[in-house]
């Protein structure tokens, strides 16, 4: 599906261009049982094109798949940063890790697409849309769950944390994290706000609540704010981040092999 989003967008939705992603993705939903075999002949595949199940599933390169989600908080600066730091060459005996960053609008004040790493995809609220025109077709953060294995939300702004710790889901960021399946793949929340923000009353329950749904916490460090103010809430530093999301997939991976 992802491949099939990926080449509608580099060609300005002209499906005409993306005939082979075209044909795997919606090959996907025949044999899923959401299209009928004739709707496929109508389209002008022959029963030989027809995909095997295997194209249906999550794309797999043998590494971790972090998607890192950014949120309006001035740590987003740090995103191109963090996403090159959390896809170097890992240490002897881990994983490569693939990459993909989701933005809210506000988090886009902060840093261009063109700051991150060659290679790495990044998506926006408009990204959700442009790709659906109707039932059947791609819902991208659907896609973008079945690919991640970890959800990685750096930085949390108070805004989004509200949104997560009571389901709301308007942005592209939120509607993943809504659809991600709690306790089945792991996420890592990075808090960053302002010291008076994360002090408030409501922060500690809300992120209390996200703890119980089974989300870990990477909690704010204190510094010297954009604001000028000294104290508790800028994003925690880079490599704890990285080795925190490293240990995450490491337990999920031990996990997941001892339940096949």
């Amino acid at each position: 599906m992802l491949k099939y989003m990926i080449c509608l967008g580099k060609n300005n939705n002209d499906n005409s261009r993306c005939r082979p992603e075209a044909k795997d993705y919606l090959g996907c939903r025949m044999d899923h049982e959401l299209m009928t075999r004739e709707s496929w002949k109508k389209l002008g595949f022959d029963d030989l094109d027809s995909p095997a199940m295997a194209d249906c599933e999550p794309e797999q390169s043998g590494g971790w798949h972090i998607l890192l989600c950014c949120t309006g908080s001035v740590a987003s600066l740090k995103v191109p940063e963090l996403a090159a730091l959390l896809q170097r060459a890992p240490a002897a005996g881990r994983r490569a890790v693939t990459i993909r960053v989701v933005s809210t609008d506000a988090a886009r004040h902060f840093f261009s697409p063109s700051d991150l790493p060659p290679g790495v995809q990044h998506y926006t609220d408009a990204d959700e849309w442009s790709a659906w025109r109707g039932r059947g077709d791609p819902v991208l953060h659907i896609a973008l769950r079945e690919w991640a294995h970890l959800l990685l939300v750096a930085p949390l702004d108070a805004n989004s944390l509200a949104k997560l710790a009571t389901g709301l889901c308007d942005t592209l960021v939120t509607c993943v994290a809504r659809a991600w399946p709690l306790g089945r793949r792991p996420v890592l929340l990075c808090p960053a706000m302002n010291t008076e923000m994360w002090r408030h009353p409501v922060t500690a329950p809300q992120l209390e609540t996200l703890r119980s749904w089974g989300c870990s916490v990477q909690p704010p460090v204190q510094k010297t704010l954009v604001c000028g103010e000294t104290g508790v809430g800028a994003m925690a530093h880079l490599e704890d981040i990285r080795d925190t999301a490293y240990r995450l997939l490491e337990q999920w991976e031990k996990g997941a092999a001892g339940e096949t």
